[in-house]
């Protein structure tokens, strides 16, 4: 079953992460920031890739267009722009389930096209950043897609299940799959199997689930430099692949100190660690462990009001460069706050 598009609304997770701690407090007026447009408003899925911030914007549904993806600079200069309903005109309706964009310009889209006379369908579209010419168009079916991410090498990663095989309960079957630039489909990686015996309750067995007490969902994050991170959110598992599929390193990640608090994003630094963001502040993975440890912050009222998750002000954690935690907050405002690795 595809997570629907009103849950994505509520949300903003799975991203990467470069970096540790606050460097110093100070006024947030001096931080670097950047006012989303009003137009972006109703942006459902925000994250920060190769330099550029991808977001899929709610439109209005009675000029034929329920979603865009929109991809803009640093400056908040919108460098692309298409709309799937448009691209794929023989659908009734089209829902985006993630966008990707990578350092060449390849823009990898995954969405569920339905028409009157066909099942929902996954499909697999692949822009041009520069153009925003629509170049490949693949349908995925059987398998049902929920993310994507676009290595170095133009390769689309597709993370996802191949239905006919997961409802006959009789076969195993993989959960990563890699399509080259012209939508061949090369390889697929990470048996089901790998999870059989996880010891986690029914309503945590699925990968793909949701976290209990948590919105963070399955993610898939290609750091640029040969590198593919797969977050299966519920079996709260990251696995490591290199570019040709083998799994370099599998990480099951225990809960048991965050005390039942709530998650309100996951990131993924380009080395793989894991990071949650809680009302408290960031917690991560201790190096070498299964364990949660909260990151030291300076406890300037500004950067504490900021990571202080309220009804009227929530912080995701969206991405990072290589000197700044980038998180947006509820107002569309996006803060790069400063940082030191440690």
């Amino acid at each position: 079953m595809e997570y629907p598009i009103k849950t994505l609304l509520i949300f903003t997770s799975f991203f990467l992460f470069y970096t540790s701690g606050i460097a110093s407090a100070q006024d947030l007026s001096s931080v670097k920031n950047l006012q989303l447009k009003p137009k972006y408003r109703m942006a459902q899925i925000i994250r920060y890739n190769a330099d550029h911030f991808v977001m899929v914007v709610m439109n209005n549904p009675s000029v034929g267009e329920n979603q865009s993806v929109v991809v803009i600079n640093k400056d908040g200069q919108q460098v692309f722009f298409c709309s799937p309903q448009k691209d794929i005109p023989e659908a009734s309706s089209v829902s985006v389930h993630d966008a990707a964009v990578n350092k060449n310009g390849m823009v990898s889209v995954i969405v569920v096209a339905v028409s009157t006379t066909v099942q929902p369908v996954s499909v697999l579209m692949v822009y041009d950043l520069n153009s925003g010419k629509l170049q490949r168009l693949v349908q995925l079916a059987p398998i049902s897609a929920k993310s994507v991410a676009v290595d170095e090498n133009n390769n689309t990663w597709i993370m996802g299940a191949d239905l006919v095989k997961k409802n006959s309960r009789r076969v195993d079957y993989d959960l990563i799959y890699k399509f080259s630039s012209e939508g061949k489909l090369l390889a697929s990686y990470v048996a089901r199997s790998l999870f059989a015996n996880n010891g986690f309750g029914p309503q945590d067995n699925e990968p793909f689930n949701r976290r209990k007490n948590s919105i963070d969902y399955p993610l898939l994050f290609a750091n640029q430099a040969g590198k593919v991170f797969a977050w299966f959110a519920g079996q709260r598992t990251l696995v490591e692949l290199n570019g040709e599929g083998e799994i370099l390193s599998k990480a099951q990640i225990s809960e048991e100190n965050l005390k039942g608090r709530f998650v309100t994003s996951v990131a993924i630094q380009p080395n793989g660690q894991v990071l949650a963001l809680l009302p408290t502040g960031i917690t991560r993975l201790v190096s070498g462990s299964n364990l949660w440890k909260p990151i030291a912050y300076e406890q300037s009222s500004e950067v504490t009001q900021m990571l202080k998750v309220n009804p009227t002000n929530s912080i995701f954690v969206i991405g990072a460069d290589s000197s700044s935690i980038i998180v947006r907050d509820s107002n569309n405002r996006i803060f790069w706050l400063p940082v030191t690795n440690q």
